[in-house]
C-alpha cells in the first residue's frame, strides 16, 4: 500500500493546503482481512517505527492518521514535535488536515522515549479528551490512540498494551 505523507502548506490565496512531502511503501492489510484488528494496529505500528523510528527517538512526536470509511489509509501527517518528555499541539492544525484530507475517522499516534511503560499520562489523557471534543464537533470518528514505546505500543482508548515487540 502506498502511504502519502503530508504537510499543510499556505497557497498563493494564503489558504491552507495539503502538499505530498513523501510517499512510503507500507506492508499495512486492508482492514476488513484481517480477523483481529489488534494485527492491524500491529501492522501500523511497525511501519511508523520503520518510517520515522518513533520507538527509539529522543523526542515525542504526534502523528495522526486519516482513514476514509472503509479504513483505509487516505494520509499521514506530523502533528507535533516536542522534547523528550512532552509534545504539544493545537486542534486547529489537527482539524484544518483532517478536513483538508476528507478523512472520515483518523488515528492519532504519539510516542513516549526511551520509555516501555506506555501507560496514559494526565497530559496525555488531556490532549486525549481535547481530541475527542474537536473530532465529535466535525463529526470525523476518533478511532483510536497509540502511545508507542520502546520494543511495545498501547492502545489508549481500548486500553490494550503489547507484549514485547
Amino acid at each position: 500500500m502506498k502511504v502519502n505523507e503530508f504537510t499543510v502548506i499556505l497557497n498563493e490565496q494564503n489558504n491552507p493546503e495539503l502538499k505530498c512531502i513523501h510517499q512510503y511503501k507500507w506492508e499495512i492489510p486492508l482492514w476488513e482481512d484481517v480477523f483481529d484488528d489488534i494485527v492491524w494496529y500491529e501492522s501500523l505500528v511497525k511501519e511508523l517505527n520503520n518510517t520515522f523510528f518513533l520507538d527509539i527517538v529522543a523526542e515525542e512526536y504526534a502523528y495522526i492518521v486519516a482513514l476514509n470509511n472503509a479504513s483505509e489509509i487516505v494520509g499521514i501527517y506530523q502533528l507535533s514535535h516536542g522534547t523528550c518528555s512532552e509534545t504539544y499541539s493545537r486542534n486547529k492544525e489537527l482539524v484544518t488536515f483532517l478536513l483538508l484530507s476528507g478523512a472520515e475517522q483518523f488515528i492519532h499516534i504519539h510516542n513516549h522515549p526511551g520509555e516501555s511503560d506506555i501507560i496514559e499520562s494526565e497530559g496525555d489523557k488531556g490532549v486525549r479528551a481535547n481530541i475527542e471534543v474537536a473530532a465529535k464537533i466535525f463529526n470525523i470518528q476518533y478511532k483510536e490512540s497509540i502511545i508507542i514505546g520502546k520494543h511495545t505500543f498501547g492502545l489508549s482508548k481500548r486500553y490494550y498494551q503489547s507484549d514485547k515487540m
